[in-house]
């Protein structure tokens, strides 16, 4: 097995290497996660990333490192990407790293045409914080999180053959938290409206056709389909 196909099938492959996946759709949905349901969400968001880091590589061309603004033009040709909400980190093609949602009602993030809301935890510069107003909300688990991302946006990054920034791959763990909190917020709706207590699979793709717009939803179906018929194979 290549380097390339062992990173890729880390990054897809077993529950036990999608720690962050695991754990976000935990803190967002209250509920159960079955394995398969693991395995769907990492196979999705893998595609995911694939899909920005190929945008970011042609914004990029000719330079060694894919940096924030990369990205950030990745998502602003692409109305697939566009469509699932996540420009909102980037304003004039810097990562917005600083800038932090509180929670809303049952835990989503509000936007506001890709821009913080007014309420929202900002820090004032590098060296100082503003106060926090009495009773501020808690920020969104996800920015607890992102860093457990870090191995799979590393592993997507050596398969496509980027090299990325500081910046760049902090924002990238921030898409990926970011996304996953959003299926594992909608997979819980679904599991909830079927009476379960747990998310599934089925729960997850349902989820993914309902957020993600396109020939973006066609293609992750198709690898979220993919990686669950290897993990049948793989089964005892």
């Amino acid at each position: 097995m290549t380097a390339k196909k062992a990173s890729k099938q880390a990054a897809v492959g077993s529950p036990a290497k999608a720690v962050g996946v695991l754990l976000t759709m935990r803190q967002q949905s209250k509920l159960r996660v079955s394995k398969k349901a693991v395995v769907a969400v990492q196979s999705a968001l893998t595609h995911l990333l694939g899909e920005v880091l190929e945008g970011a590589k042609s914004a990029a061309a000719g330079r060694t490192r894919v940096m924030p603004k990369h990205i950030s033009a990745a998502f602003s040709t692409d109305s697939d990407l566009r469509s699932l909400g996540l420009n909102w980190m980037f304003r004039k093609g810097r990562a917005n790293s600083t800038v932090r949602f509180p929670a809303a009602a049952g835990g989503v993030a509000d936007r506001d045409g890709g821009r913080p809301l007014a309420g929202a935890d900002r820090a004032t510069s590098s060296k100082a914080t503003a106060p926090k107003p009495e009773g501020a909300k808690v920020k969104r688990s996800t920015d607890v999180t992102s860093h457990k991302f870090s191995r799979t946006v590393k592993l997507c990054a050596r398969d496509r053959e980027c090299r990325l920034d500081t910046g760049a791959q902090d924002a990238l763990q921030t898409i990926a938290a970011e996304f996953t909190a959003d299926l594992a917020q909608a997979a819980g709706e679904a599991a909830r409206k079927n009476s379960k207590d747990a998310i599934r699979a089925e729960d997850v793709r349902t989820a993914v056709e309902e957020h993600v717009k396109g020939d973006l939803k066609a293609h992750m179906i198709k690898e979220i389909d993919a990686a669950l018929a290897k993990a049948d194979q793989a089964a005892p």
